[in-house]
């Protein structure tokens, strides 16, 4: 009986030695693989007016008041916005614009040094009707940590897209909310 044990005990550990030895090599063969950056895309048609939705995108200082996690911020051009947005002391975003056509077009990069990665935004804003804009938002990522690459691009590559209509639809609601107690 105890050798009938020993050997489904060899047999165990064998295959859980097996599966490790396995693990690491398909985790060292993970840092290897670096996914080619792509530009990702996704559109939404929101139930609010062009300038709503331009202000929400463009102004600074209600995107700024939506964002209950920043510690503070600061604003070095707010007609080609440039800021940073701090969410601890070692963390903090750089933001900077590059494109501006009112109304219709804003690009924008973001630089956070802590999480090693590098993102375009471009949004595009359509008018569909007086109270419906149809806003198209084209991201492309650059990850220098491995590990963070390999998550977003090839796991999970609509979350930094997702986010970015989290941060317009809150701005939305901080203007409705401001625009209520003004009223």
């Amino acid at each position: 009986m105890d050798q009938e044990q020993n050997k489904l005990l060899r047999k165990i550990s064998a295959l859980v030695f097996g599966i490790i030895f396995l693990s690491v090599i398909v985790l060292l063969g993970l840092t290897f693989f670096n996914p080619d950056s792509k530009i990702n895309r996704s559109e939404k048609i929101i139930n609010q007016s062009p300038t709503k939705t331009w202000q929400a995108i463009y102004d600074k200082k209600y995107y700024l008041q939506s964002k209950k996690e920043i510690i503070k911020y600061k604003i070095y051009d707010s007609l080609s916005p440039r800021w940073v947005e701090y969410y601890t002391p070692g963390d903090s975003v750089e933001n900077e614009t590059k494109t501006i056509i009112p109304k219709t077009k804003f690009t924008y990069f973001t630089i956070n040094k802590k999480y090693q990665q590098i993102n375009g935004f471009s949004y595009r804003l359509d008018s569909i009707s007086e109270n419906q804009t149809k806003v198209k938002v084209y991201e492309l990522s650059r990850y220098f940590n491995v590990w963070g690459s390999i998550y977003f691009q090839l796991f999970h590559p609509n979350t930094v897209l997702d986010y970015e209509f989290v941060k317009l639809n809150n701005t939305i609601t901080i203007i409705d909310s401001l625009s209520k107690i003004e009223n």
